[in-house]
């Protein structure tokens, strides 16, 4: 699954922001990666395989445009306009960081966006995967094994 959504958002790279499905684009910002990160995003480098498949993974960070990065980081306040060449370099090292482990993250958990209607009963309709939402509570509490087997029973049968 998670490389199937990795190679989506690759093919997507060149969209804009605003141009991506809904349900990506909320599941995205649920995350972190706003419209100026997805631009950001596109300065890196994806992951090419053998066989010409690209991936958008967590790697992509440690190509992204260092400037690019510390315009951003300025611009949202993120970090001081006079900022010494030291902090920069600790500010974009954080960045990358930080977006590494959002891209890293968020993958697995935008399966709950495609599942079927848990047998549980917790929503009748995909919802968001935000962590802490009272919608999503019981899927955070444990049932994400079971919605997610679920979920890959009925693409199974589909397939």
């Amino acid at each position: 699954m998670k490389e199937m959504l990795a190679n989506k958002l690759a093919r997507d790279i060149s969209k804009p922001f605003a141009e991506l499905e809904a349900h990506m684009q909320q599941t995205l910002k649920g995350y972190g990666i706003t419209p100026e990160v997805w631009e950001l995003l596109k300065s890196g480098d994806l992951l090419k395989t053998p066989s010409n498949r690209v991936y958008l993974t967590s790697r992509i960070t440690d190509s992204i445009d260092q400037r690019g990065i510390e315009a951003l980081q300025r611009s949202t306040g993120a970090m001081a306009k006079d900022a010494k060449p030291d902090a920069v370099q600790k500010a974009i090292a954080g960045f990358r960081s930080d977006l590494s482990d959002k891209l890293g993250m968020w993958m697995p958990l935008t399966t709950l966006w495609w599942r079927p209607a848990c047998a549980n009963k917790h929503s009748s309709k995909a919802s968001s995967p935000r962590i802490g939402t009272e919608r999503n509570a019981a899927h955070n509490s444990g049932c994400w094994p079971h919605c997610t087997r679920n979920w890959r029973e009925s693409i199974t049968r589909a397939w």
